[in-house]
């Protein structure tokens, strides 16, 4: 009966939360409830949210997505300080570097 409760309760505010003490009781359930929704599971501690239960699949995407993000983001901060070559420079370096490698 409490969990058919705590489920409503999820239902209703539209986000996967669950006290500490529900996940220590109920880690299986609320695993696999994440695991088959991909939804991420905010854990609380005295009703605060203190943590996020992540799908690894889902927290490794999240996390290379990110990485991309700043590259992209460094790279427009040095289009806009001019830190930029003309591409054939770039790619004349490039096979320059390539070639020493592997002659040496």
């Amino acid at each position: 009966m409490i969990l058919f409760s705590y489920l409503a309760f999820i239902q209703l505010t539209g986000e996967n939360q669950y006290s500490f003490r529900f996940v220590r009781a109920r880690y299986a359930e609320t695993s696999k409830t994440y695991r088959e929704t991909r939804q991420p599971a905010i854990i609380t501690v005295k009703r605060r949210g203190n943590a996020v239960m992540l799908y690894l699949q889902d927290y490794r995407q999240m996390k290379a997505e990110l990485e991309l993000l700043q590259v992209l983001a460094d790279s427009e901060a040095d289009v806009a300080a001019g830190r930029v070559e003309p591409m054939e420079d770039t790619f004349r370096d490039l096979r320059t570097r390539l070639t020493e490698k592997n002659d040496g």
